[in-house]
């Protein structure tokens, strides 16, 4: 027990196969939890009492774990998208179109975050089409289960003024049964074949840049990274971390492909 502990801990299990990690002592039997901290662990019965008592009934108790896993190299692509998460669908197009200028013909315009339910629909590709004229434009939903793209897009994927069929899923037509644009799970994998691979360079540079971003947070007190919203920094530092000035990409690296029919 801590020294200086109350006589009663805000929460006490007993009765449990407590796993405590410590190889010294590796079992308990009971645990004290106050102010949402561990202050006791007992391998008998405890010697304090508690303002809230469970009894484990014999049930494993194991330390809360906190997820480790992390997909470095795709948040570290999307440091360098256009930011959707916006309120309707004129600021996601202007956004696009703000992009798109310094964009040269041919290369991509990508973004991420946007979420139709609250820019009131998906963004369409006639108005994509308008925004970004001559670029290939591929927007991701924030669910990460679905995308939109432009015409150009859609060219490059063979479809047409028709919808093909996807297994496990599903390219979206209007009522006249002509593709929007939007891609939905399995669908949106054919936008990936027409990307990758990428450069390992452009891989090299967001995996720093996600490090650079977290580290960052880390220093603010968080702990995880989604506690904090994707500021844009000034500044980034390359894989042989040289400092240099802030470089936004031109895209995904565009190679066209012949497919077959799908």
């Amino acid at each position: 027990m801590i020294s200086g502990m109350p006589s009663a801990a805000d929460l006490l299990l007993v009765n449990g196969n407590v796993l405590t990690m410590d190889l010294v002592r590796p079992r308990a039997r009971a645990v004290a939890v106050t102010c949402g901290r561990i202050v006791g662990v007992y391998d008998g019965k405890p010697d304090v009492s508690g303002k809230n008592v469970v009894d484990l009934k014999g049930a494993t108790l194991i330390p809360g774990f906190h997820d480790a896993h992390n997909h470095m190299i795709g948040f570290g692509l999307t440091l360098t998208e256009v930011d959707l998460r916006v309120a309707s669908l004129d600021e996601l197009y202007q956004r696009v179109a703000g992009r798109a200028r310094d964009t040269p013909a041919g290369e991509w315009v990508v973004g991420s975050g946007y979420d139709q339910t609250k820019t009131g629909g998906h963004p369409h590709r006639a108005a994509l089409d308008a925004m970004a004229p001559g670029r290939r434009v591929w927007l991701k939903h924030t669910s990460g289960h679905m995308c939109v793209v432009n015409s150009l897009v859609l060219a490059d994927l063979g479809i047409g003024d028709s919808a093909p069929r996807i297994d496990g899923g599903r390219v979206a037509t209007d009522d006249a049964g002509r593709p929007t644009g939007l891609l939905e799970e399995r669908a949106q994998e054919l936008v990936g074949e027409l990307t990758r691979p990428y450069p390992p360079a452009t891989l090299a540079d967001a995996v720093v840049s996600a490090g650079q971003r977290q580290q960052g947070r880390a220093t603010q007190g968080l702990d995880r990274a989604g506690q904090a919203s994707r500021l844009r920094g000034p500044v980034r530092r390359s894989h042989r971390g040289r400092r240099r000035p802030h470089r936004r990409p031109a895209g995904p690296r565009h190679r066209r492909r012949r497919r077959d029919p799908l």
